[in-house]
């Protein structure tokens, strides 16, 4: 199963702003950030106009993956 990172611009608070998420696919990472959704909807989420959705690697330097929160 692959990790992928979502990520889309907050437009207001209490919204979400970033996932990583286990799915086998892209669009299924999608799905996933949608049925998370806050104040934001899911349309963000499954739009690729609107959101980034990256497959992370293993590669890199140890640390912290995402902490991002947008809360009121």
């Amino acid at each position: 199963m692959k990790l992928w990172h979502l990520k889309r611009d907050p437009i207001d608070f209490d919204e979400n702003t970033e996932l990583v998420v286990r799915a086998p696919r892209q669009r299924r990472a999608r799905e996933i950030a949608a049925s998370k959704a806050g104040d934001e909807g899911m349309a963000p989420w499954l739009d690729a106009k609107r959101s980034s959705c990256v497959e992370l690697t293993q590669r890199g330097h140890e640390g912290t993956i995402v902490i991002r929160n947008n809360g009121s």
